[in-house]
């Protein structure tokens, strides 16, 4: 379950590297470039507000094969795009359906004794975050010797595998609740107003995670600076 969580989250932020050869595909500026940054994050935010819930009510193992199916369509999707539209539409759904972690990880603790529970989610969780920071060095190091468009073929490749070994070792999980998908989405703002615990530690992860992603989304533009050019005028990254 770590490692699923480590490669499916991955696929949020292999962009982040990948900005300076987009521009250059599709002949676009840096700005318009980080449209696409911002999109896989806006599709993320999306993914947990509307699907996450849905762990509630539906058997997880199969809730989390559906997801896998659909971000490898988007996946090729955007590997193949001919132009920057289509892109943003791809990495904009591939944000929305890269929820597999945080279904992963109460399902984790639902399959855990009560006296291991902490020490599993603490398993969990660090194939997520080792996911994220391991991410941009795959896929910057990977598209700089074969283009982006490989990286997204390599992604999709590893959630096709990922998929495999779900389906032949995870356990099923029936879902914990009977409301309905509507009441779920209703109870969401009654928890916040409830649980100050829930309201403080979503405002500090707003802007630890904002403060991160622009962070990471900007820099790569400061090393495109130091690329040589062949010829002139010709960037060392191109299609």
């Amino acid at each position: 379950m770590a490692v699923v969580c480590g490669v499916s989250v991955a696929n949020l932020y292999y962009i982040q590297p990948l900005e300076g050869q987009i521009t250059c595909t599709y002949h676009i500026t840096q700005g318009m470039a980080g449209i696409a940054t911002m999109l896989t994050q806006v599709g993320y935010a999306l993914g947990l507000l509307f699907f996450v819930p849905l762990g509630d009510i539906c058997e997880r193992r199969s809730l989390i094969l559906r997801m896998l199916r659909f971000v490898t369509v988007f996946l090729l999707v955007a590997a193949w795009s001919p132009v920057y539209s289509i892109l943003l539409i791809a990495v904009l759904s591939v944000g929305i359906t890269t929820i597999v972690p945080q279904l992963i990880v109460p399902y984790a603790a639902h399959l855990a004794r009560p006296e291991e529970q902490g020490k599993i989610i603490g398993d969990v969780m660090s194939g997520l975050l080792i996911g994220i920071l391991l991410s941009r060095t795959f896929s910057g190091f990977l598209g700089s010797i074969f283009g982006w468009r490989v990286v997204y073929l390599f992604a999709a490749a590893f959630i096709i595998f990922l998929s495999i070994l779900i389906r032949c070792f995870f356990p099923k999980s029936p879902s914990s609740s009977r409301m309905s998908y509507g009441e779920l989405l209703k109870s969401l703002p009654g928890l916040i107003k409830k649980e100050r615990c829930l309201r403080e530690a979503s405002i500090n992860g707003f802007f630890m995670f904002g403060s991160f992603s622009a962070f990471w989304a900007s820099l790569v533009f400061f090393s495109n600076h130091q690329i040589t050019t062949w010829g002139p005028g010709k960037p060392a990254y191109s299609d």
